[in-house]
C-alpha cells in the first residue's frame, strides 16, 4: 500500500502548505541536497512572475530578498512578499488557491484592496513597506476541475497542465513531500 500524504490531505490548506514549503527554499542556503528543490522553487516563482518583466529580471539577477511567506494571511491562501534588495520596493504575490470551489465574492480584489492595511497590523511588516512602493500581482491556482476556472482578473492563472508543466523535469529532487505532490 502507498503511503503518500497528500492522499489523506486533499484539502486547500494542505496545499496551500506546500506551495508555501516549496517557496521557503528559496531561504534556505544551497547546498548539494537541496540545489534541485531549490532550482525547481526558483523555477515556479519565475513561472508566476512571467510578465512582469522588472520582478522576473530582479529574481534572475538575484536582486530580491523573500520578507514573508504567510498562509491564511487574513484569509488570502498564500501571501509572498517579496523586497528589492537596491530598493524599497516590494512586491506581494497573493496566490488563491481552488480545491473542489471556485472564488466567490470577488475575493481577490478584496484581497488586494485591503492587502496594504492587513500588512500594517502585522509587526514585522507595519514600518517597513510605504503602500506606494508596493504592488501586488495575483495568482490563481487550480490543480484540477480546472473546466471551471473561468476568466479570472489575474496576472496569473496555473492551471493542473502548467502546473505539471512547472514541476515535470525535477525529478531529481529528492524531498519526499514535492515526490509525493506530484504523484
Amino acid at each position: 500500500m502507498e503511503n503518500n500524504i497528500f492522499k489523506f490531505a486533499t484539502k486547500e490548506l494542505s496545499q496551500d502548505a506546500f506551495l508555501a514549503w516549496l517557496i521557503n527554499w528559496l531561504n534556505i542556503k544551497e547546498n548539494n541536497e537541496n540545489k534541485a528543490i531549490r532550482k525547481c522553487a526558483n523555477n515556479f516563482l519565475k513561472k508566476i512572475l512571467e510578465n512582469n518583466e522588472k520582478w522576473k529580471n530582479l529574481l534572475e539577477e538575484n536582486e530580491i530578498d523573500i520578507q514573508g511567506i504567510e498562509v491564511q494571511f487574513f484569509s488570502i491562501d498564500v501571501l509572498i512578499l517579496l523586497k528589492n534588495k537596491k530598493s524599497d520596493e516590494y512586491l506581494a504575490i497573493i496566490i488563491e488557491d481552488k480545491v473542489n470551489t471556485s472564488e466567490h465574492d470577488a475575493q481577490i480584489e478584496y484581497y488586494k484592496y485591503n492587502l496594504y492595511e492587513n500588512l500594517k497590523k502585522e509587526r514585522k511588516y507595519k514600518n517597513n513597506i510605504q503602500k506606494e512602493k508596493l504592488e501586488i500581482l495575483t495568482v490563481y491556482y487550480k490543480p484540477y476541475d480546472e473546466c471551471n476556472i473561468e476568466e479570472k482578473n489575474v496576472d496569473y492563472i496555473f492551471s493542473r497542465k502548467t502546473i505539471i508543466e512547472t514541476f515535470k523535469n525535477y525529478n531529481e529532487v529528492r524531498q519526499e513531500y514535492f515526490k509525493q505532490y506530484m504523484e
